[in-house]
C-alpha cells in the first residue's frame, strides 16, 4: 500500500487536472451556447444580382498540389460560371508535382477557345505554400474582386453572381458554406459532414449574425482586393493562412459576412490517414495563429466581446490538450475514488457537474445544426442518434494527434502544409503516426480505467472509459489495416 501522502498527491494532481480541463470544455460549450442563440436573429433577405453595367472585374484562384483525381472536375464547374466572361479571369496556380500540371496543360486551349480567360501559373518551390501561391497569383491581377476555390469544390453557375451580391461597400468577404457529395458514403465521412455541417450552421452563423470575429474556411469565399491588401496580404507563416488573413482583415476595419443558404459542394476525405492529415494542419494552424495575433487581438480590437469571442475561437484548436488531460486522468480518477480520502469526491464533483453539462450542449448544438439541414424534426433527431456518438468517439480517440498538433502548433510557425487527399487517390506510403505508441497506451488505460469502475460500482466513469476503450482500439485498429492496404497496392506514377 502507497504511503497515505503518496495518495494525497495524486489525489490533489488528479483534481486540479480534472479541474482544468473541465473549465477549458465547459468555456467551450458556453461560447457555443452564446452562438446559438446569436444564430437565431433574422438573416438579410438574398439579393438580386447586380445589374451587367455594375459588374466588376473578378479573379477566381484555383490553388492546386498534386489535384490529378479532382482537377477535371474543377475545370468544368468553373467553365460553366455565368460570370461576363470580359470582366473574368481565372489562374490556375499550380505547385504540383505530379501530373496535375499535364492535365491542366490539356484542358487550356478547349476552356479558352470557349472564350474564358485563364492562365496555368508554376512556382519553382512552395515557398510559403498556399498563402505563397496565392500571394504570387495577385502580382498579376488587379481585379476588384478574388474569389477562391479548392480543388474538389464544384460551384453551382450562379454562385458567383449570388456571392458578389451579399459583397455591400463595407463587406470585405463573403465566406460560403460547404455542402457535401459523398457525405452519407461512410461512418468516417457521416462524422466528418455532422461536425462541418455544426461548425457552419452554429459557429459561423452565430459569429457573422452577431458581429463577431468570423474565420475565412480557405475556400468558397470572395473577397475584395481591398481587404485583402489592408490586412497586409497573405502570409505563410502558419498552416492556416485562411484563418489569419480573416483576422488579420477584421483587426484592420473590415466586415466578414456568412452566407448559410449559399452553398457550394466539395468532397469530404474518405481515409483516416487523410482525415488525420486535415486535422493536423487544422488544429496546428489555428494553434500558430492564436500564438501569432492573439496580443494583437486585444490590442487593436476596441470591443470587448469580440476580444472574448475571438479569443475562445482562436483557442478551439488547443481543446484537445485538456480532452487528452481527461482520457488520461479518467483511469486514475476511477482508481483513487475507490482507494482515496474520502475528500476526492467532494473536490471533484464541481467539475463533473461541468462536465455532465457540456455532452447537452453538444447535443443540443448538433440537433440544431441537423435540423438546419434536415427536411424535418425526426429526421434532425435521427441523424443526431445514428451519427454524434461515432462522431464523439472519432474526436476522442483523435485527441492525442490533435493535441500533439496542438502543442506543435504553440512552439513556432513551422510545419510542412500536407494536401488532403481526396476520393479514391493513392495515399503516399508513410510510417505509422507517431501518436500510434500513444494511442495504443491509451487504449489500455481506458480500458482498465473501465474496469475498475465495473469493479467499484461507479457505472458513470465505466461507461466513459468503455467508450474511450472502444474509441482508441478502433483507430489503433483502422490505421493499421488501412496501412496494410496501402502497401498492398502500387504507388502512382510520377512523371520525371
Amino acid at each position: 500500500m502507497a504511503p497515505w501522502w503518496i495518495i494525497d498527491a495524486l489525489c490533489v494532481v488528479v483534481v486540479v487536472l480534472h479541474t482544468l480541463a473541465a473549465l477549458a470544455l465547459t468555456g467551450h460549450a458556453l461560447a457555443w451556447v452564446h452562438l446559438l442563440w446569436l444564430r437565431r436573429r433574422p438573416r438579410r433577405a438574398r439579393a438580386a444580382p447586380p445589374a451587367s453595367t455594375r459588374t466588376p472585374r473578378l479573379l477566381l484562384q484555383l490553388p492546386l498540389f498534386n489535384e490529378e483525381a479532382v482537377v477535371d472536375g474543377l475545370l468544368d464547374a468553373v467553365a460553366a460560371l455565368d460570370w461576363p466572361r470580359d470582366r473574368f479571369a481565372v489562374q490556375v496556380l499550380d505547385d504540383s508535382t505530379d501530373r496535375t500540371p499535364a492535365r491542366v496543360a490539356a484542358r487550356l486551349p478547349g476552356l479558352r477557345a470557349e472564350g474564358l480567360c485563364i492562365d496555368h501559373l508554376r512556382r519553382a518551390d512552395r515557398t510559403g505554400f498556399k498563402a505563397g501561391a496565392l500571394a504570387a497569383g495577385l502580382l498579376h491581377s488587379d481585379a476588384e474582386l478574388v474569389a477562391i476555390l479548392d480543388a474538389d469544390f464544384r460551384p453551382r453557375p450562379d454562385w458567383l453572381r449570388v456571392a458578389v451580391a451579399r459583397l455591400s461597400p463595407d463587406v470585405g468577404l463573403v465566406q460560403c458554406r460547404w455542402s457535401f457529395t459523398n457525405a452519407g458514403s461512410s461512418v468516417l465521412t457521416r462524422a466528418q459532414a455532422l461536425h462541418l455541417d455544426a461548425h457552419f450552421a452554429v459557429e459561423q452563423a452565430g459569429r457573422s449574425a452577431g458581429g463577431l470575429m468570423l474565420g475565412f474556411n480557405g475556400t468558397a469565399g470572395v473577397w475584395r482586393r481591398a481587404a485583402i491588401d489592408a490586412a497586409g496580404g497573405w502570409e505563410g507563416d502558419t498552416l492556416t493562412e485562411d484563418l489569419d488573413l480573416a483576422y488579420r482583415a477584421q483587426l484592420a476595419g473590415q466586415r466578414l459576412v456568412y452566407a448559410d443558404d449559399l452553398d457550394v459542394p466539395c468532397e469530404l476525405p474518405e481515409r483516416l490517414d487523410a482525415v488525420r492529415a486535415q486535422q493536423h494542419r487544422w488544429i496546428r494552424g489555428g494553434a500558430q495563429v492564436a500564438a501569432k495575433l492573439l496580443r494583437r487581438l486585444w490590442r487593436d480590437e476596441p470591443a470587448l466581446r469580440r476580444r472574448v469571442q475571438g479569443t475562445l475561437h482562436l483557442l478551439a484548436s488547443s481543446l484537445f490538450i485538456p480532452v487528452l488531460a481527461l482520457c488520461v486522468i479518467t483511469p486514475l480518477t476511477a482508481l483513487l475514488r475507490a482507494v482515496g480520502p474520502a475528500w476526492i469526491d467532494l473536490a471533484l464533483a464541481p467539475a463533473g457537474l461541468m462536465l455532465r453539462a457540456v455532452p447537452v450542449v453538444l447535443v443540443v448544438g448538433y440537433f440544431v445544426a441537423c435540423r438546419a439541414r434536415a427536411p424535418g424534426a425526426a429526421a434532425a433527431v435521427g441523424r443526431v442518434a445514428r451519427d454524434l456518438l461515432p462522431f464523439l468517439v472519432l474526436v476522442t480517440a483523435l485527441c492525442a494527434h490533435n493535441a500533439r498538433a496542438a502543442l506543435l502548433g504553440w512552439r513556432g510557425p513551422t510545419g510542412t502544409f500536407v494536401r488532403t487527399p481526396k476520393g479514391a487517390t493513392p495515399l503516399a506510403r508513410r510510417p505509422l503516426p507517431e501518436t500510434f505508441a500513444a494511442e495504443v497506451g491509451l487504449a489500455a488505460l481506458s480500458l482498465g480505467g473501465a474496469s475498475v469502475g465495473v469493479v467499484t460500482g461507479q457505472g458513470g466513469l465505466a461507461a466513459f472509459g468503455a467508450l474511450q476503450a472502444i474509441g482508441f482500439t478502433t483507430l489503433a485498429a483502422w490505421t493499421v489495416v488501412e496501412r496494410r492496404s496501402l502497401r498492398a497496392a502500387p504507388l502512382p506514377a510520377v512523371p520525371r
